[in-house]
């Protein structure tokens, strides 16, 4: 339904009930906050000082438990932005030959490859050049496969970032005075 609404610009947020029993409700909050303001065509946050040449990639993956196992669909969820925060799109696509390795999924050379190929697309659309670099995040690390398929894919981008955000429940901070 996703990707049915997105190729005809509509804007949509589905809420499973499970959500609602994470036990973090600021972050659901947080989330569900940024989504809707987003899909509202505004535009949540603007960095100063960021290079216009660089395209900024949010990626994750969603995969379909209830599916019979080597069925199950999973789809990479990407984010592309500019340096004033502005979507340039958001691309919902199908892996096609998904890896699964500890439980996550992570994307096969050919998948990364057209990944980076719609990066540079998107950007091209969006600036009549390519960027000069591209950061992309996800909260899993970039395997082999990956890293050489997005710079397959990004040919041409002269710095290519890949970064792995990490959340670590143990941390404590504390102010000092």
């Amino acid at each position: 339904m996703k990707a049915y609404c997105v190729q005809r610009g509509i804007a949509t947020q589905f809420l499973d009930q499970d959500t609602f029993e994470y036990k973090d409700k600021c972050r659901v909050w947080w989330w569900l906050s940024v989504a809707l303001y987003s899909k509202a065509m505004r535009t949540p946050w603007v960095l100063d000082s960021l290079d216009s040449n660089t395209a900024y990639v949010g990626l994750g993956f969603s995969v379909d438990q209830r599916a019979n196992r080597g069925s199950h669909i999973v789809l990479g969820c990407s984010h592309v932005y500019n340096a004033q925060g502005q979507g340039l799109q958001f691309r919902l696509s199908r892996i096609e030959n998904p890896v699964i390795f500890g439980g996550n999924p992570f994307m096969s050379f050919q998948d990364a490859r057209r990944l980076g190929e719609s990066i540079r697309t998107l950007f091209w659309e969006s600036h009549l050049k390519l960027p000069s670099r591209v950061v992309i995040h996800k909260q899993t690390q970039f395997r082999s496969d990956e890293q050489q398929g997005l710079r397959a894919g990004l040919e041409g981008v002269q710095d290519l970032e890949l970064i792995e955000i990490n959340f670590e429940s143990s941390l404590r901070y504390t102010p000092v005075q």
